[in-house]
């Protein structure tokens, strides 16, 4: 009722002609329901609505026919929730009993008796047969049966004005679209789009609570800076004004074509619209559309694919793009020829017993698997899902391969190309595996005297694939050394105690299930334990190095090292048979009584020494000069010997030396002792040297 009068009495009301319609007794189907409001049906026409409790649907007759049965609508919610509604779609509670309503804003508004809360109708479809109704934000009401509804007049709500957008684009050149969305507000709006000077182009109506968004002007030519006014005639107000914009330039049209052939495969192709008119792209084929007309838009890439099967080497293909006006772009290519085809060869050799060894090379074709990959692979008999590993190539790359595999003798290995490769399975090369080869057992024997005629006997022994028994025997009926057996794939060492044996027997290492001899030795001649013997010599005197030597006269090598006061200097030296070393000690290592011993030491316990007693020092008469001496720290002494000997470091006991103190006479006839510090006992340190 938004919009309309307000009387003070019904009589005045009715003596304005607002009631077209006075109701002197209800229908039976009003009587029976509660409450009632008007509102406007989506025709336009003002209806009465209420709700019948017995069920639950709404009922209504227009206000200008009350009579006859009325309308019957069921009460749904959809399409969705309006923005200006919070909460949820309509699900109508247990026992809803629709009490008051009331109408405001084009809406009927309705509480529930049993206080689940306030809903709105929001329209109704008479003629559908259906009400749309949305619960509100209110989810709790007063449950009463003493309540009615009223409706707000327009004193107190004031109508909704209408609002209006009006837009204008620029064609090309000085041709415009004119556009515009319009709202009707609460009482909708007679709308007029008219030049600034008044010089009507359209007009229209747009209805209450109605938004439109009608095409006021199509491709129209206007001048630059021309005012377009949207008008409302039942105001004689301005809605919304717009200048009309500079004119714009013809779009210019643009493609990028691509269009690449490859040999075998299917041919791909795109088309890109880069400029600023609507497109369209095709394929031919010798002249002949294969691929129909395709739009494409701004922007916008459009792809095209010509399977192989259909095309033949030499085909001319061409991709063509045009527009609406004179523009066209082309690209022809020519289908080339097939591709080479993969080639290769393939080898089965026999490693042990049935394990074969197949190797061989594969050259790729250019095609490739949908990874961008040739794939070839070997299998039995051809059979994929039996392969035996693949291989991966990329176009005309060449690869060898080398595998172990166990086989079954006779099969028929097939190198192919890949499943996955486009084309299908091919076959690049084929062989027969062949018969089984088994291993034989191998061994070595060996012999070497140990002393006199005792000999060391040892053998290596390898299983071979089938594993071995073995034997070592004396030929010529000697009898049997030692036995045993070692598995397949694996061998062993036998080493046999000192063995007495004659010169010139022959040992035989015998397989007597796998083809008899492996190995034979003959019992070299006996030998004999090499003699140990040395000379030595040791001499020194007073205040003197120490000097001796060890030859070795015997036929082993021997040991060679110095003992000052039984502690062994640190370093052997090593003497071949034949071979002498000399063995110096500087004096200054030495002190009286020291006892020197050279030791030379070899096999089998063998031992021989050689000592002597260092003397004691000199008798000497020492004269010191006038100066002053300071004694170093320590002192270290080198004593050469043959660089064939490896160097020892001998550590002696400590030594002091002691420096008389010195006496100077001065000019003056005075004294002046210059006394030489004590010197600290040093640790020597001496290389020694065999």
């Amino acid at each position: 009722l938004d919009g309309r009068p307000v009387y003070e009495t019904y009589a005045e009301a009715v003596s304005a002609g607002f009631i077209s319609t006075v109701l002197t007794s209800f229908p039976r189907n009003i009587a029976d329901g509660a409450d009632y409001a008007v509102m406007q049906a989506a025709d336009g026409a003002d209806w009465i609505v209420w709700h019948q409790h017995r069920d639950g649907k709404l009922y209504g007759y227009p206000l200008n026919s009350i009579s006859g049965p009325p309308a019957v609508m069921d009460i749904v919610s959809g399409p969705g929730v309006p923005t200006e509604y919070v909460a949820a779609p309509f699900v109508a509670p247990h026992g809803l009993l629709i009490g008051a309503k009331w109408s405001h804003g084009g809406k009927i508004y309705m509480s529930d008796n049993n206080g689940s809360g306030v809903y709105v109708l929001d329209s109704i479809d008479p003629a559908g047969g259906t009400a749309n109704v949305f619960a509100t934000a209110i989810d709790q009401t007063i449950a009463t049966n003493s309540n009615d509804g009223f409706s707000c007049g327009v004193a107190d709500v004031p109508p909704t004005p209408p609002t209006a957008i009006l837009n204008v684009e620029c064609v090309i050149d000085d041709f415009y679209n004119v556009g515009a969305e319009i709202y009707g507000g609460s009482l909708g709006v007679n709308w007029r789009l008219e030049k600034s000077s008044g010089e009507l182009i359209t007009e229209g109506v747009v209805p209450a609570w109605a938004t439109e968004t009608p095409a006021l002007a199509e491709s129209a030519q206007f001048t630059e800076g021309l005012v377009l006014v949207l008008m409302s005639l039942d105001s004689d107000t301005t809605l919304d004004s717009q200048p009309v914009p500079a004119p714009c330039f013809a779009p210019v049209p643009s493609a990028s074509l691509v269009l690449d052939p490859e040999c075998d495969v299917d041919v791909t192709g795109s088309i890109t619209n880069n400029g600023e008119t609507t497109l369209y792209g095709a394929i031919y084929v010798n002249d002949v559309l294969v691929l129909s007309d395709t739009e494409i838009q701004i922007g916008q890439t459009v792809d095209f694919q010509i399977p192989a099967l259909d095309l033949t080497a030499g085909d001319e293909i061409k991709l063509l793009a045009w527009d609406d006006n004179e523009f066209e772009s082309a690209r022809a290519v020519v289908y080339p020829e097939p591709c080479p085809q993969p080639v290769g060869d393939l080898v089965i050799e026999c490693v042990v017993n049935n394990d074969y060894r197949i190797s061989g090379s594969v050259t790729a074709a250019d095609k490739v698997a949908f990874d961008n990959r040739f794939y070839a692979y070997v299998a039995i008999d051809g059979d994929s899902d039996d392969r035996l590993f693949t291989l991966g190539l990329d176009s005309f790359e060449t690869k060898e391969f080398s595998r172990v595999r166990t086989l079954a003798p006779g099969a028929t290995l097939i190198l192919s190309q890949g499943p996955k490769v486009e084309g299908g399975i091919q076959t690049i090369a084929s062989e027969t595996v062949p018969e089984s080869c088994p291993v034989a057992p191998t061994g070595d024997i060996s012999i070497k005297c140990f002393e006199d005629d005792l000999y060391d006997v040892a053998a290596e022994i390898d299983g071979g694939s089938v594993g071995v028994k073995w034997m070592i025997r004396i030929k010529g009926g000697g009898g049997i050394v030692t036995k045993g057996s070692v598995p397949a794939f694996e061998d062993a060492t036998i080493d046999l105690p000192a063995e007495q044996l004659e010169q010139g027997l022959v040992l035989v290492l015998r397989a007597p299930d796998n083809g008899g001899k492996l190995d034979s030795v003959t019992v070299p001649a006996s030998c004999f334990a090499p003699v140990s013997d040395a000379l030595i010599a040791l001499d020194t005197e007073c205040d003197a190095e120490a000097k001796g030597s060890i030859t070795n006269t015997g036929e082993t090598t021997l040991i060679g090292n110095v003992h000052i006061n039984d502690e062994i200097l640190p370093g052997d030296i090593e003497i071949a048979p034949g071979e002498t070393e000399e063995f110096t000690l500087p004096a200054e290592l030495l002190e009286e009584g020291d006892v020197v011993k050279l030791v030379a030491s070899g096999p089998e316990d063998y031992e021989r020494e050689q000592a002597l007693t260092y003397p004691a020092p000199c008798p000497t008469t020492t004269t010191v000069p006038p100066t002053t001496t300071t004694v170093p720290p320590t002192t270290t002494v080198v004593v050469e010997t043959p660089t064939t000997v490896p160097t020892t470091t001998t550590t002696v006991p400590e030594t002091t030396t002691t420096v008389p103190d010195t006496t100077t006479t001065t000019p003056d006839g005075g004294v002046t002792v210059a006394e030489t510090p004590s010197a600290e006992p040093v640790e020597q340190t001496p290389t020694f040297t065999g």
